[in-house]
């Protein structure tokens, strides 16, 4: 083999010397930049393929609902307020959801914070303002206006005479809630959402 002027031989080893007009190091260095190139390109490309796959994980998928009979799209979850917007609800009307079966249709509030929506379900407007809430705290119902009740509420309800002790702990647990807190502790200053039907018991425990 016909060794070219710019690489010369000798017992131990093959020496490159560096010259402009060598074809070998000219071969060597373009190979090198092509490979350098390509692969910045590579690594351009897979960022930009996990960017754009983030922003679509990122991004909330949208359903398409029925407000008055009338389709729109909303992005799920979304808002109680979005809700309203979206359907352009006139003040003083309430906005409902459609319930299958023989429950009541559930009201949207205007303040909700988050509402999950199911393709095509179907929401109607009412002029009607909702009449309160009908709950039973220990066995017993009580009507109440608010669409949140307080630790505090609950116990005057359960023990409209408190028993007598200094040391006296109430526990108010709850079931049949909405679907933002269907059951479950409610505590001293905390309040809860509540619904047609919840059911609250209230307990007091001398801890003397």
């Amino acid at each position: 083999m016909l060794m070219p002027n710019c690489v010369g031989k000798s017992d131990t080893m093959v020496q490159v010397f560096l010259g402009r007009d060598c074809p070998i190091l000219s071969n060597v260095v373009a190979l090198g930049e092509k490979a350098a190139t390509s692969g910045l390109r590579i690594n351009h490309n897979m960022n930009t393929q996990e960017s754009n796959k983030t922003e679509e994980e990122m991004r909330p998928r949208e359903v398409r609902i029925h407000i008055d009979r009338k389709p729109y799209q909303s992005p799920d979850p979304t808002t109680g307020g979005a809700l309203y917007a979206l359907g352009t609800v006139p003040n003083g009307f309430q906005l409902y959801r459609e319930v299958q079966g023989n429950n009541e249709d559930e009201p949207i509030h205007n303040d909700n914070d988050r509402e999950h929506l199911t393709a095509d379900e179907h929401f109607y407007t009412n002029a009607e303002q909702h009449g309160g809430f009908d709950i039973i705290v220990n066995a017993e119902q009580h009507h109440l206006e608010k669409k949140r009740t307080s630790f505090e509420q609950i116990v005057k309800l359960g023990f409209p005479t408190p028993p007598s002790g200094q040391n006296i702990l109430f526990t108010v647990t709850y079931y049949n809630g909405p679907k933002v807190n269907p059951d479950g502790v409610l505590t001293a200053n905390k309040t809860v959402k509540i619904k047609n039907g919840m059911v609250f018991n209230v307990k007091a425990t001398d801890r003397s």
